[in-house]
């Protein structure tokens, strides 16, 4: 029976709880997680008096330490099924629909990496039991006896003057290849946090059968994006590379675990900042279609904001959403930049710093006859308008102005149906919001 300790905190939220002494990996790790390169995922501090605490934040998922394992999770959704449902609407996978087909989900529900490593683990079966693809790889060996051909520069410089082995290029037919090579290195991943012990027990049966038939690179996930190409052939894998994409993408992790398949210390974290905005941005454009607001793909600013004398530019600006209006005439295009904000807007007003950054975009984006407008999308507890904010000088009418406006999300995500239109009400409600941000704009 696993004597670890299991604590279970809020996005966001902090706990404080007794806890074993940490060990260096334990403090290496609590490092890298406090000072990523996208901000702290997690603060973590062993006190003094023998406490563990923990101070959360947008991320959600498990950190697995030594002797603990922290759960951190999506409060704002409310389970970790409706965070694979979001997952499925913002990048078209089935991760929800593949679990609900092949086991029930207990309201309780599972830690969400558990969720995955099983699914990515019923994908890499299925692999397995429907036989695995086998391509043709060019290869270099030496051996004893001709095979395929000679190669004979490297003959010459390794070999001068020896019949007995004899360097030989050839195609090898076998499943060695990008495709078997990305699953398994998902596998690798997912054994190494998976919490369920059953689940880590599968996980390393199947990382051993996939291990006979390829060897992965010590590469990242942008690494097999580039060679692999869905075709007919291969794709029945593509709902397993999904997967291990995001097991690959998502962790923190260095040479903190052992290779011969035992628990180390690694973590499994999803940015909600990043999964909020692509929700966001996926469910205003499903909403818009077929009326004269389009979502402008995204882009780098650099011209907006300039040094006055050399006209170079001092920082660039990336707006989350930026709604277009097509205009026939020609006459300069109104641009409407929208932020998503995964904060908790709705126990706290707007910070400074944003409001200070949406009327910089909000002016920077303006256009000839368009009062500048921007807005903010924040999770909320209903779906509605909450601030509207305008620039005023002392003399005149306002300058420019900000609205925020709450999303309910669980809602929106239980009203969508996966592979249907967006129901009608979950639209007019979407666009009443574009329409109070918008005002005079649309």
């Amino acid at each position: 029976m696993s004597n670890r300790l299991k604590i279970e905190v809020g996005e966001y939220k902090s706990q404080r709880v007794p806890a074993p002494a940490p060990t260096p990996a334990d403090l290496r790790l609590a490092g890298m997680l406090e000072q990523s390169a996208d901000g702290p995922r997690l603060r973590v501090r062993w006190l003094i008096n023998g406490d563990i605490e923990i101070n959360a934040s947008a991320w959600v998922g498990v950190v697995r330490f030594s002797s603990v394992d922290v759960h951190v999770t999506p409060k704002v959704l409310g389970s970790n099924q409706r965070l694979l449902k979001l997952l499925d609407y913002t990048r078209g996978t089935r991760f929800l629909r593949t679990l609900e087909n092949r086991r029930p989900l207990g309201a309780s529900g599972e830690s969400l990496v558990d969720l995955l490593s099983a699914l990515l683990a019923e994908e890499a079966a299925t692999l397995l039991r429907e036989g695995l693809l086998r391509r043709y790889r060019p290869t270099h060996e030496d051996l004893a006896m001709v095979r395929g051909r000679i190669d004979h520069r490297t003959q010459l410089l390794r070999h001068f003057g020896r019949l007995d082995r004899l360097r030989c290029s050839f195609d090898e037919h076998d499943a060695d290849n990008v495709e078997h090579q990305l699953v398994c290195a998902g596998l690798d991943v997912a054994r190494g946090v998976a919490v369920d012990t059953t689940t880590r027990s599968n996980l390393n049966r199947l990382r051993s059968l996939f291990v006979e038939a390829c060897t992965p690179p010590p590469v990242g996930s942008a690494w097999y994006r580039g060679p692999i190409t869905y075709s007919r052939l291969n794709e029945r894998y593509r709902a397993a590379h999904e997967l291990a994409y995001l097991l690959l993408e998502n962790i923190a992790f260095d040479d903190l675990y052992d290779t011969d398949g035992r628990l180390g210390v690694r973590s499994f974290l999803l940015n909600m900042n990043s999964l909020f905005e692509e929700f966001v941005s996926k469910v205003f454009s499903d909403a818009l279609a077929g009326s004269d607001l389009i979502i402008a793909p995204k882009q780098r600013l650099r011209e907006a904001i300039v040094h006055a004398d050399t006209r170079t530019t001092h920082s660039p600006i990336v707006p989350d959403i930026v709604l277009a209006k097509w205009s026939p005439t020609g006459s300069p295009e109104p641009r409407l930049p929208i932020d998503c904000k995964y904060k908790l807007y709705d126990e706290r007003s707007l910070s400074t710093a944003d409001i200070y950054q949406m009327f910089t975009y909000a002016l920077a984006l303006s256009a000839p006859g368009y009062e500048p407008r921007a807005g903010i999308v924040y999770p909320g507890l209903r779906t509605a308008v909450t601030t509207r904010l305008d620039v005023t000088p002392r003399t005149g009418p306002a300058r420019a102005r900000i609205t925020g406006v709450s999303l309910q999300v669980p809602d929106a995500l239980d009203q969508i149906r996966l592979g249907s239109a967006l129901p009608s009400e979950l639209v007019e409600q979407i666009r009443d919001l574009v329409r109070a941000i918008a005002v005079d704009f649309s």
